[in-house]
Order: C-alpha cells, then structure tokens, then sequence
C-alpha cells in the first residue's frame, strides 16, 4: 500500500494528469484500483496455483527463447512459462493476453504477443510495489478513459504501459 500511495505521488507531481481528462480521472482510480488488486491478489495467485497444477505451463521452446533474447537479459527470458491453451485463466484476457509475474496466457501464441506480454513482465518488476501500484495504474488509467467518452479500444490503446507495448512490438505504418 506504501508503494501505491507513492507512485500516486510520482504521478501527480509528474503534471501527466493536466493534459487529458482520462490521466485525470485515473490520478483518482489508480489507487483505489492499486488497493483493491492488493486485497484481492491471495484469492488471483490461489487460483493460478489451481490452474497451474491442472494445466502446467510449459518453457519458452527453442525459438521463442531466441527471439525474446534479441530483447531481454537471459536472466530474465528463462523465468517465462507460456500457459497452455487449456489453462481457463486465458480467458480473462480481453485482448490477446496478460501475465502474471513470470506467466503469461496468450489467446494467441505468436512470438510478437510473447515480447508484448513479456514487456509487461517487466513494467510489473519495475514499478515500485509490483503488480498492485502497475494494475493500479492500468486499470485506473482504463477506466479514466472510458468515463471520458473513449471507446474499449481506445481506452486500451491509450494506456501508458500498452503505448509502450505497441511501440515496440507493432509494425510501423
């Protein structure tokens, strides 16, 4: 909680908030979300462990190993576990896929959406806190866009750490 409250903090003083009404809202919701993912994530990593010990995730294989290594330190490429199509938490994702700390479901197993999910792997490591102040602000800022009139897509599209996603890892034009 310590943490969400200053990457609140980092975030107002960063004056992002001035320049659209969805940073806006967000500076409120981020953590009342970064909170709430906080409370809620013992009964998420229960049910992963279910999940897990059902459908076990697999290694990167050989390929997918050597294109992430084009962009990550090795250290940090061989903790990923890719989750089985089978795995029912893929069914969460609203788009292609999500991660939680080193796992990542993909509705779509492209090597593309490996780096996507896998950037974020590390957006969660580096955000101070983890995964509850990062959440925090991804779903704060989601929903700060959609009370301000933005479609889901647009909403998604225009988060921080999905810009940041996209600019890596989609084609230009």
């Amino acid at each position: 909680t310590v943490h969400v409250v200053g990457n609140w903090v980092v975030l107002f003083l960063s004056f992002a908030w001035v320049r659209s009404w969805g940073k806006f809202l967000s500076l409120f919701l981020e953590p009342i979300f970064g909170l709430l993912i906080a409370v809620v994530s013992p009964l998420v990593y229960l049910f992963k462990g279910i999940d897990d010990a059902v459908h076990p995730p697999r290694d990167l294989k050989d390929n997918e190993r050597q294109l992430l290594l084009r962009l990550y330190p090795e250290k940090f490429v061989k903790c990923l576990r890719i989750h089985p199509e089978a795995s029912w938490m893929r069914s969460f994702s609203a788009h292609g896929g999500f991660t939680i700390n080193e796992s990542i479901y993909l509705v779509d197993s492209r090597n593309q959406q490996q780096g996507h999910e896998a950037l974020h792997t590390l957006q969660y490591r580096s955000t101070p806190g983890g995964a509850a102040p990062f959440l925090g602000r991804y779903f704060g800022q989601y929903l700060g866009y959609r009370i301000t009139g933005k479609s889901h897509n647009e909403a998604y599209d225009a988060l921080d750490a999905e810009a940041e996603a996209h600019a890596l890892f989609s084609p230009p034009g």
